[in-house]
């Protein structure tokens, strides 16, 4: 283990056809992870939905700022749990600015 994280290592072809995420309980998802990652599609969805209200040109550039966020929640398991974590404080950081009213001022 390199930095408390796991390391991914060749096995047999039979073995890598197995994933402990496959499981009865499991198999469409439901798995807290999985859940978690679902939870902010909606969250998503309203941010943008607002943002689109009160495009203009001058918001732009905060406006695509805020939309790329998830772009940088890749990967699976810790390495996504990461990367949701280390990106959560600049869209709250974004999402604030565009509250304040830097839309506004932009227009």
């Amino acid at each position: 283990m390199a930095a408390g994280h796991l390391q991914l290592r060749p096995v047999s072809p039979p073995v890598n056809c197995v994933s402990p995420d496959i499981s009865p309980a499991n198999i469409f998802g439901k798995s807290q992870e999985r859940q978690a990652e679902r939870a902010l599609v909606p969250e998503y969805q309203d941010c943008i939905a607002d943002l689109l209200k009160s495009l203009t040109a001058g918001s732009r550039a905060l406006t695509l700022g805020i939309a790329r966020v998830p772009e940088d929640t890749r990967g699976d398991g810790h390495v996504k749990r990461r990367h949701i974590h280390a990106v959560r404080p600049r869209w709250d950081k974004l999402m604030q600015r565009w509250r304040g009213g830097e839309l506004q001022r932009a227009a």
